[in-house]
């Protein structure tokens, strides 16, 4: 499996979570949980900055395919992804 499919596995399986959180929040200040409500919305932001550089990633390596595949170039390869390495650090 490639790294990038690696990356998009990643993204696919966890960015759920944030919006699970956003929902449970949603359940908790219905039923009175206002702190507790609190805490799963901060669960959520949480989530959702942890799987964001992923999805830059993706972006990025998926741009960059367009850009090949206009250009007839041959198909980006980790040896040649020097400019989105950078969203990992």
């Amino acid at each position: 499996m490639a790294v990038i499919d690696n990356i998009e596995e990643i993204y696919t399986d966890d960015s759920p979570a944030n919006m699970k959180h956003l929902i449970f929040a949603d359940k908790g200040e219905e039923s009175g949980f206002f702190e507790v409500a609190k805490l799963i919305r901060d669960a959520a932001y949480i989530e959702g900055v942890r799987v964001h550089p992923y999805l830059q990633i993706l972006e990025d390596f998926e741009s960059q395919a367009e850009i090949n595949r206009d250009r007839g170039s041959k198909p980006l390869s980790m040896a040649n992804t020097s400019s989105i390495t950078g969203v990992i650090k």
